[in-house]
């Protein structure tokens, strides 16, 4: 059973860096049914790339759906990487949509599967290293209702004179499903406004409400407390340190 509470842990840094991007166009309804905890079998290979003693940032992929679902993990809707290093460095956070195409001809839609046999993801994932040049070193995964409670758990935020809960952002960002290029902006702009929030959450944040998340609208590879490990140095955020961009391919 994943732990709910190192998953907590670690949710400042997911609001801020890891959940901006989670929906890009509403595809179905919430599942009717929870899912079982063991989502991914036990004894599966873990799809992580290990790093080196020399490399000193990582990379974390997020991977926004419409659902998770126990057999593929859902639609992927957005993807996000987060890169980090020293706590007194930069934070990028880079968009990538999904119909890029991987190496072999295939969009990460196409591509994307985490949970189903033989490889549980690991193929996926070690294909991600097209995008970043440093180690992945894990990932998450978050539905729309994670992303919703997310917003809602910082108090929503302000783009203009308009005001936006989770569900209303959800509305708007459904609006942009055809024009993807629109939707990742509105995804940056959203994004920016939760990074300017997230230090009123100091360095120990209180998030029993959002424990719940887990294990029916949030998953973590590798374990939650792993990525707490990581995530903890770079708390408080300052958003000075962190940048937002898309990914462009390289001429």
């Amino acid at each position: 059973m994943r732990n709910r509470t190192s998953f907590a842990v670690i949710i400042p840094l997911l609001i801020v860096c890891f959940a901006a991007g989670v929906l890009s166009v509403v595809i179905k309804p919430p599942a009717q049914e929870s899912r079982p905890d063991s989502i991914a079998p036990s004894g599966s290979p873990t799809p992580i790339i290990p790093t080196s003693p020399q490399t000193r940032r990582s990379t974390i992929l997020v991977f926004g759906v419409d659902a998770l679902d126990e057999q593929t993990g859902g639609t992927l809707l957005t993807v996000w990487m987060i890169t980090f290093g020293a706590a007194d460095e930069m934070i990028e956070l880079t968009g990538i949509p999904y119909d890029t195409r991987l190496p072999d001809g295939k969009s990460l839609r196409e591509s994307f599967s985490l949970f189903e046999p033989p490889d549980y993801g690991a193929r996926f994932i070690s294909s991600m290293s097209t995008f970043t040049e440093y180690p992945i070193q894990g990932f998450i995964v978050l539905d729309r209702i994670g992303f919703a409670r997310l917003i809602d758990y910082l108090g929503g935020f302000q783009l203009g004179e308009q005001a936006y809960d989770g569900s209303r952002a959800l509305v708007a960002l459904g609006l942009l499903e055809n024009s993807p290029q629109e939707s990742f902006k509105l995804q940056v702009q959203i994004l920016q406004a939760m990074v300017n929030a997230a230090p009123a959450l100091g360095r120990t944040p209180e998030v029993t409400s959002l424990t719940t998340l887990v294990p029916d609208h949030a998953f973590t590879s590798p374990a939650a407390a792993q990525l707490t490990t990581m995530a903890i140095p770079l708390l408080p955020i300052d958003p000075g340190r962190v940048s937002i961009h898309l990914w462009s391919k390289q001429p």
